[in-house]
């Protein structure tokens, strides 16, 4: 083992950041000087670099506990609850630049998409999550309602509205395929208008029910069919599925032959 202070200046993590700047540190690098030390025989960079390649992702390792996380060699409590810190705090950021892009303009199901992949990155289970937004449209809350199997999930109505903050006044629902293709299917359409109604009762609004493939997504809302009844959304998405269409743009000329408009 090198030791750390035995490197050349210009590669030990903190020097080099006062030189060239933070955006110049391999992940490993930025972790290590978080984590400040190494253990005997292994330096800090080691230990971030071992954690990260038994981790694959940064993703993956804000998912797990200060417990699990002090599972590795050169990782303490202190240290575990640092790295998770840090990582909490990036996602905190994420979620303040998302509302400010979400609604300063027009709604953009792209940035939801681009907010919830990682949500289900080697998922092997389909999952629903529930995004909550307070009147301000603020995101104060992500919830996994439910975890289901390779082909659907099941879950009650009432847990996507139970113990929930009287702030909430919009929300919108993310669940993937793992099979098939990013298109509703029946359950999903059946679902999707019985959230609805049951939001509207509680006085909040569904602004759009994504689902997520593999690098597609589907929204509800960009191809306004949310608010429409049943027979007509059925309609639309066998038309889809029976013409092999995987396309946005032929499923708006489906919307307009149906006379689909927003609500």
């Amino acid at each position: 083992m090198t030791r750390i202070s035995d490197l050349p200046k210009d590669d030990c993590p903190r020097e080099k950041a006062l030189k060239f700047g933070l955006n110049s540190l391999t992940n490993s690098e930025l972790i290590a000087i978080i984590i400040g030390y190494g253990i005997k025989n292994i330096n800090a960079i080691e230990v971030s670099q071992n954690l990260l390649k038994s981790m694959y992702t940064l993703t993956n390792l804000s998912k797990i506990s200060i417990q699990e996380l002090c599972l590795f060699k050169g990782i303490d409590k202190i240290k575990a609850m640092k790295i998770l810190a840090s990582l909490l705090l990036a996602k905190r950021m994420q979620k303040e630049l998302m509302t400010k892009l979400l609604f300063n303009t027009n709604y953009n199901s792209l940035i939801i998409y681009s907010y919830c992949i990682h949500l289900f990155l080697n998922s092997i289970t389909e999952r629903l999550f529930i995004l909550y937004f307070d009147k301000k449209n603020n995101l104060i809350n992500e919830k996994l309602i439910s975890i289901g199997n390779d082909i659907e999930i099941k879950f009650k109505i009432n847990d996507i509205f139970e113990c929930q903050s009287n702030d909430i006044k919009n929300i919108i629902l993310v669940h993937n395929h793992l099979r098939d293709d990013f298109l509703p299917s029946n359950n999903d359409i059946l679902s999707t208008i019985s959230i609805e109604k049951e939001a509207k009762k509680r006085n909040i609004t569904l602004l759009d029910h994504i689902i997520i493939y593999k690098d597609k997504y589907f929204s509800f809302y960009d191809n306004k069919i949310l608010t429409t009844n049943w027979l007509v959304m059925h309609t639309v998405v066998v038309y889809v599925r029976c013409n092999s269409i995987f396309s946005y743009n032929r499923i708006k000329k489906v919307n307009k032959l149906f006379n689909i408009v927003p609500s």
